[in-house]
């Protein structure tokens, strides 16, 4: 079965890549985007990508549920 992963739990792993390279420079290289992509997906500004997904570790899979209505 697949994981899921929360949008904060993604946040964290690509600080981690941060913390790990030493700046969102180097991260965002190690990732193929660039670093004002990596600034607007950290402030929200902009979803993670197929590039940022992948460089993680992780593919996007979208879900429908039912609402009670």
């Amino acid at each position: 079965m697949a994981q899921t992963i929360s949008r904060r739990e993604l946040i964290d792993l690509i600080e981690a890549r941060i913390k790990k390279h030493g700046t969102q420079r180097a991260a965002a290289k190690s990732m193929r985007i660039s670093q004002a992509a990596l600034s607007d997906i950290l402030h929200g500004r902009r979803s993670c990508g197929p590039k940022v997904l992948r460089a993680l570790g992780y593919e996007e899979e979208t879900t429908y549920r039912k609402i009670n209505a």
